[in-house]
């Protein structure tokens, strides 16, 4: 027995020699997509979040994460999902082949990533680019062997490489260093008073 996936998302179980005689009939009539064995796809449901694929038009890229906002569209050209950019209202039509469904997490992430490049954007800097005197919290337990725990605040005393921070929050002995991704930005330094 094998599945076959249709251009509107309708899932076809045949056998072998059924598909071959369908094959057959048909002729040049319809390209049928060639045999593929497997489980088949989750259908999309309006809410789900996809990732588009083969799309190729100026507002949306290829890799972006929608959110479906509509299923049962009828079109000739099999453009059966309506969908919409995350953090935009910007919405456009889609074929099941050009979407590919992700988590509610993934969608999440890619949220909060939009999110850091505004706020950065919004004091003049690239994401997660820090300066020495800004207050940042802790988001990660001992990262790079330091001795902040998630949570601590403190405030960044040099920043080194393209990737490391040094944040004095708690003190004592042992380093202080922190990937750029494992603090957030609480004040910039430029908007600090007690300067």
């Amino acid at each position: 027995m094998i599945k076959i996936t249709m251009v509107d998302g309708s899932v076809i179980e045949t056998t072998v020699e059924e598909y071959a005689k369908l094959n057959e009939l048909l002729g040049d009539h319809f390209d049928l997509a060639p045999i593929t064995e497997g489980p088949a796809l989750e259908p999309l449901k309006v809410g789900d979040y996809a990732k588009v694929t083969n799309y190729g038009y100026i507002k949306i890229s290829d890799g972006e994460i929608v959110e479906i906002t509509e299923t049962d569209r009828i079109s000739i050209s099999g453009y059966t999902f309506r969908a919409k950019k995350l953090n935009s209202d910007y919405c456009d039509v889609f074929a099941p082949h050009q979407l590919e469904k992700v988590s509610a997490e993934e969608a999440q992430k890619v949220v909060e990533e939009a999110e850091l490049v505004v706020r950065f954007a919004k004091i003049g800097r690239k994401p997660n680019e820090f300066k020495k005197g800004d207050i940042v919290r802790v988001t990660e337990d001992r990262a790079l062997g330091s001795r902040n725990m998630a949570g601590d605040i403190g405030e960044v005393t040099e920043v080194s490489f393209n990737f490391a921070v040094n944040v004095v929050g708690r003190r004592g002995p042992g380093g202080n260093k922190h990937m750029k991704d494992s603090v957030e930005l609480i004040t910039p330094v430029e908007a600090r008073f007690d300067r």
